[in-house]
């Protein structure tokens, strides 16, 4: 027997041209982001560590880092970007995180402006714009060695990471049950001859 359906016609919608914010990057869904720091008092020794995080329903995979006007005398770093998805809905749903490690020469009252995040929501139709509260630190005189930039990442160990992946978890259980009826069936069968 063949089966067989019906074919489907499905009509793809190009964004609008109008009133496109010079923020927008291509996310398409629904978001919001968060910004905030690990600490808001450090010395100009340290590295501040300023975590963005964009949550929502979407295209999340395509989401890129958002521009950031960093205060004047901040140096930032290359961020360092983790996903945290729920890829079993459709669209996919989750949050993506991005960790900026900056350093700072001169110690004062600083002031991070607001971070705009720009999206399509379509179903509404339109483009939105959220953005961060803005972030108030304050940097004090140091010893005067040089700062630590590298941001301390989380160690997994084996049974994290393997159980943090739904797929390897589920093709182990799928593997121990096969071997568990093969040799079942091997032993039912010298039992019957």
């Amino acid at each position: 027997a063949t089966l067989k359906n019906n074919r489907v016609t499905i009509a793809v919608k190009p964004l609008p041209d109008a009133n496109v914010p010079a923020a927008f990057k291509g996310a398409v869904g629904n978001f919001a982001i968060e910004g905030l720091l690990d600490k808001n008092n450090f010395t100009t020794d340290d590295a501040g560590n300023l975590k963005l995080i964009i949550s929502g329903v979407g295209n999340l995979q395509l989401v890129t880092t958002p521009e950031i006007q960093w205060p004047q005398g901040v140096e930032a770093f290359e961020p360092t970007v983790s996903d945290d998805f729920v890829q079993t809905t459709v669209p996919v749903s989750g949050r993506k995180i991005i960790d900026y490690s900056f350093t700072v020469a001169q110690p004062g009252n600083y002031i991070q402006p607001a971070i705009k995040f720009c999206y399509f929501n379509a179903k509404e139709g339109k483009y939105k714009t959220d953005s961060t509260k803005p972030i108030v630190f304050t940097v004090a005189k140091g010893t005067g060695k040089k700062a630590n930039t590298t941001i301390v990442k989380e160690e997994k160990t084996f049974l994290n990471k393997f159980f943090s992946n739904r797929r390897w978890v589920v093709s182990t259980v799928a593997a121990l049950i096969l071997m568990v009826l093969i040799v079942w069936f091997k032993r039912d069968k010298k039992k019957e001859g």
